[in-house]
């Protein structure tokens, strides 16, 4: 390192323009700018050419160097120290500046800007010279004396100075007691640093500013090593506290030039934000990128890169290179300026106070010398007493200052050519002294990687780097070549695949038309069979059942067995209950009886039976809610955990989960784990990371796009619409938190694993809640830790516009983050079910089950069977039943009004495409066809209705018995009736003679339909449905039965001949 930076400070010389810039408003404070333009010296050819000057300006420059004033040059002389220093082999320089190179570039300090100044050619010891002019204003240069090496003679004191200064800046920690002595800061740190990160941190020193208040009290830690420096700007890396005292950073210390970079030949017109963001995504520790300016407040093709980490430093400086937007830029070191050594009390330059001379005191400003300066009284009228102009006097954009920063790089250059010659001295003295080499106890050192440029060799080296991009094509080149063949192996394979899957293909259609075949074949034996069973079988069982029932009477006509009588009578109605079965059954009525008889006939034993059913058990959700459940869990892999998610699920019931860090998951395996939930997924920026959500079924809800990785949103709809933000920000996240700004709305909620605990990281949650502030997020708190591995509260939510329920789950869990419980006070609008029951698929099969409870009643006991016969009939009611959204409900049309409506559409579709006005006429006229055929239907189906509901049937008998407890009565007697011609009866004998006729004509109706207890009633929804029917006793149950005084039915008879 130490080479390379020599040969680059060597370099340096040979520029001799002046080259100056502002400071871009994007600079930090206290970070130094090097806008460096390389210039061709007037006798090294660089590409070819050389550069040419002005003959007439050359001139004028003499003129004016020459014109310069003496009385100048003598207040020159008596302000710089001209003592001359002898030049010596070694020069004293300590370790820091020895490995590290010190200038590259001088820096001048004008107001606000900051002027860089290529270092002049250094000039030979026998030769005499004068400075070039630094500036062409003719006052400037007749204030400057003529300026030869022993005018501007740099001190040692000038050069320790600028070669002791503390290599990096301090970092400022800040205590309200003075309890912490600079010490126990050192100690600690180090300690802390070597026992929780081992790294070891190397402190030059650790003092007490002098600027500290009373109240205040300021350290200043200044480090050896840019490996300690980069590890330290992480705030994280220092300890909570110093000997119990808290302390926080006041300032962040500036980026050094032992951390910057410089990339040569940056295009001016490329977009810069496009070029610092690409370079930020591909090195993340590089903090800041700035562009350089001249003198003219012009860009220029250099770009200053601040680092944050030493070793990525060193790795580019290595490569020498940088790829940005597939293009290569070279890298070179930036090194720092030089410090000028300036009295403080007569403004000379290159001694200390204390060595000064001067008896009086110089004012900087206005440059009068005073006895005391407190009691002087300054006129504020800048004037420099080095070149007279207007400026203070130790104002680095001073001409002479500049002079003689230039004079004290070209010793401090010397001095490091000197040192590498003294050295070379000194090993051949000690070879000429009788020591002897052996070159196993001294090994060869290593080729360096970097030879030092020689500007005569251009072409050479560009032939090389020429070579080196052919080789790279060729490369490129070969690798193309490989993809190509992988590309047509593919094709083959594809085309292989491609035939095997047109065999495959045929083969199934093959099988299709036998399966067509094999169905109409067992289709046409169905039929056989059912002819065979009904006009056949059937009727010969008729014939038989009635033989016997007449032969079970004795000759008065008394039945002799009368439970032989009742089973005929039963197998009977279900004869005939099976002949009217497929007529009356429609389609998927008769499909869901087969389906429910073959779970029925398939089961082993009543239970398995009954746990078939109980999935199909759906009661009515709820249309709102008065409160979201959210469970927020970093699961650290949900391959890992999705088993202890399933148990937090089955506890707690959540409306919502918001799982982060799950890392790659298979979608399709974790939506039939969580089938009652719909999936949300938002990938990570590695396998590490991702969000997933998971709302649950019936809840109506919306995703907003997003592109940010780690970061999923979702609009929960209802009554209280909202909006629910997952996040997952680890310190590797590539986006801010304004990104998120974008995706707030009035009412929503941000749950995540932010990283940042508001109550102990410093800055890092400033910057937090100074963006939730600005957003006008209210932070919402667990009530302890949620992370295992330290006590740190990093899973928490952010709110805006209603207050949440939050706290951490205490229960045993295998990630090194607790769950967080969330309770969101707020009504969610849930999908509306429909339910619609099959009761004759019911009364059938209820009538099919009639021998088996029979059986039971007679054999088991009487409790057990009642219970069994309960459940029995609520788990086939909801077996027979079917549930469907309300809004998503339809009107049944018939077949042919369907066939007309997608004949319409597939016209109208047709006529968009074409643009035929005659199709458009033709479609306008079949729309309103079916509009009135529409209109014609739904009063027929209304009409219908209607008349079912106001006749005596089993529909018009559940409607009734629905509707009868919302009814309530407007009189409590009748006043009159309508006979049949339509006359008013009012006479109370009438009225009787109508009733008694009316009720005579409708019970001599054949139509009269008289339901089953059990079997014909329909479901009854009760408010305590979900309540377990209490046991009772036999008496109890018998002295209801009596008392009610009921007709005594089938079912009831066996029961009280059981009893």
């Amino acid at each position: 390192m130490a080479s390379s930076s020599n040969n680059i400070l060597q370099n340096c010389l040979n520029e001799i323009s002046v080259v100056s810039a502002t400071v871009s408003t994007n600079m930090i404070i206290d970070s130094p700018t090097v806008p460096i333009q390389n210039e061709l010296s007037s006798n090294v050819t660089l590409d070819g050419f050389q550069q040419v000057e002005n003959k007439k300006k050359k001139k004028i420059k003499r003129k004016l160097a020459t014109s310069a004033t003496q009385k100048k040059r003598t207040r020159y002389q008596t302000n710089i120290i001209s003592k001359p220093v002898a030049s010596s082999p070694l020069l004293s320089m300590p370790d820091p500046m020895a490995t590290e190179p010190v200038l590259h570039k001088i820096v001048q300090h004008v107001g606000d800007t900051h002027h860089v100044q290529d270092v002049q050619q250094v000039q030979k010891a026998h030769g005499l010279q004068d400075i070039q002019p630094v500036s062409n204003d003719p006052e400037v240069q007749g204030a400057l004396p003529a300026s030869h090496p022993e005018q501007i003679s740099i001190t040692t004191e000038s050069t320790r100075y600028a070669q002791t200064r503390y290599p990096f800046p301090p970092f400022i920690i800040r205590f309200n007691s003075g309890k912490v002595t600079s010490n126990k800061i050192k100690e600690g740190l180090i300690a802390y640093c070597n026992q929780k990160y081992q790294m070891e941190i190397n402190i030059l020193n650790c003092r007490l500013s002098n600027r500290s208040s009373n109240n205040d009290y300021d350290f200043l830690v200044f480090l050896k090593d840019a490996s300690s420096f980069s590890f330290l700007l992480d705030q994280n890396h220092w300890p909570s506290t110093f000997s119990n005292e808290d302390y926080t950073f006041p300032y962040s210390p500036s980026i050094p030039p032992q951390l910057s970079l410089l990339i040569k030949n940056v295009d001016l017109r490329l977009d810069f934000n496009e070029f610092c963001q690409e370079i930020k995504t591909r090195y993340p520790q590089i903090k800041n990128v700035i562009r350089l300016k001249n003198k003219f407040n012009n860009d220029i093709k250099l770009v200053k890169l601040e680092l944050t980490s030493s070793s990525v430093r060193e790795e580019l400086l290595l490569k020498r290179k940088i790829t940005v937007d597939y293009i290569v830029y070279d890298i070179d070191e930036y090194l720092a300026p030089a410090n000028i050594l300036i009295c403080s009390k007569c403004m000379g330059l290159g001694h200390f106070m204390k060595q000064c001379t001067q008896v009086k005191s110089t004012c900087r400003t206005c440059g009068d010398c005073a006895d005391d300066l407190k009691l002087h009284v300054c006129s504020k009228i800048e004037k420099c007493i080095h070149c007279g102009q207007n400026h203070k006097s130790n104002s680095l954009k001073c001409q002479v200052v500049k002079s003689f920063r230039s004079e004290l790089t070209r010793k401090l250059l010397s001095s490091i050519n000197c040192s590498t010659s003294s050295t070379t001295n000194n090993i051949n003295n000690m070879s000429n002294s009788g020591f002897k080499y052996f070159s196993s106890e001294f090994p060869s050192m290593p080729t360096p990687q970097y030879l030092p440029t020689n500007h005569n060799n251009t072409m050479l080296t560009k032939l090389d780097d020429l070579l080196g991009k052919i080789t790279e094509v060729n490369n490129h080149l070969s690798n193309l070549e490989s993809k190509y063949n992988k590309f047509e192996q593919f094709k083959t394979e594809k085309q292989e695949s491609d035939l095997i899957v047109k065999e495959n293909l045929n083969l199934f259609s093959k099988q299709s038309i036998e399966f067509k075949k094999d169905l109409v074949h067992h289709s046409l034996l169905i039929e056989r069979h059912d002819n065979l069973f009904i006009k056949l079988i059937i009727p010969m069982f008729e014939d038989l059942f009635g033989l016997i029932a007449s032969q079970n009477q004795d000759k008065k006509g008394n039945i002799l067995d009368i439970d032989l009588k009742l089973k005929l009578e039963r197998y009977l109605i279900q004869m005939k209950k099976a002949k009217e079965t497929k007529n009356s059954l429609s389609h998927f009525d008769f499909n869901l009886f087969c389906k429910v008889l073959e779970e029925w006939e398939s089961s082993s034993n009543l239970y398995s039976c009954f746990s078939q059913w109980q999935s199909f058990t759906s009661v009515y959700e709820k249309p709102s809610s008065s409160s979201f459940h959210v469970l927020l869990f970093n699961v650290r892999g949900l391959d890992f955990r999705w088993q202890e998610v399933l148990l937090l699920i089955s506890s707690f019931k959540f409306d919502a989960l918001i799982l982060l860090e799950t890392g790659d998951i298979d979608i399709s395996f974790y939506q039939n784990i969580f089938c009652h939930y719909r999936l949300l997924y938002q990938k990570g920026e590695n396998r590490n990371g991702g969000v997933l959500m998971l709302m649950k079924e019936g809840i109506s809800i919306s995703r907003v796009p997003c592109k940010l990785p780690n970061v999923c949103v979702v609009d929960v709809k209802g009554e209280d619409a909202f909006r629910l933000i997952g996040v997952y920000a680890p310190d590797s996240k590539t986006w801010l938190w304004d990104d998120l700004s974008h995706f707030l709305s009035k009412k929503c909620i941000i749950y995540g694993d932010f990283n940042v605990d508001i109550m102990q990281d410093g800055k890092k949650a400033e910057i937090l809640l100074q963006w939730a502030d600005d957003q006008f997020l209210a932070q919402a708190l667990p009530n302890s830790s949620t992370s295992l591995r330290s006590d740190r509260v990093i899973d928490y939510a952010f709110v805006r516009g209603f207050n949440i329920d939050i706290q951490v789950y205490n229960g045993n869990t295998t990630s090194d983050h607790r769950p967080i419980l969330s309770v969101i006070p707020l009504k969610v609008l849930q999908q509306k079910l429909g339910k619609n029951t099959h009761w004759k698929v019911f009364k059938l099969f209820s009538e099919y089950t009639f021998s088996f409870w029979e059986e039971n009643w007679n054999l088991s006991s009487i409790d057990i069977t009642y219970n069994d016969y309960i459940r029995f009939l609520h788990l086939l009611s909801a077996r027979c039943s079917t549930f469907f959204y309300l809004d998503r409900y339809r009107s049944a049309l018939p077949v042919e009004l369907r066939s007309f409506l997608s004949y319409i559409r597939a016209l109208s579709f047709r006529q968009i495409r074409t643009q035929c006005d005659i199709l458009k006429k033709e479609v306008c006229f079949l729309k309103k066809i079916a509009k009135k055929e529409l209109n014609l239907f739904f009063s027929s189906q209304l009409d219908n209705l209607l008349r079912h509901r106001n006749s005596s049937s089993s529909s018009s008998n559940s409607f009734w018995y629905r509707s009868k407890r919302f009814l309530k009565p407007s009189s409590s007697s009748l006043h009159a009736f309508l006979d049949s011609s339509g006359q008013i009866v009012k006479e109370s004998d009438l009225m009787c003679n109508i009733a008694a006729d009316y009720y005579e004509e409708f019970f001599k109706a054949s139509n009269i339909v008289r339901p089953h207890p059990y079997t014909d009633s329909p479901a009854i929804e009760c408010d305590n449905i979900n309540e377990v029917i209490p046991e009772v006793k036999l008496d109890e149950l018998i002295n209801t039965v009596l008392a009610k005084k009921k007709k005594i039915s089938r079912c009831s008879w066996y029961f009280e001949l059981y009893i």
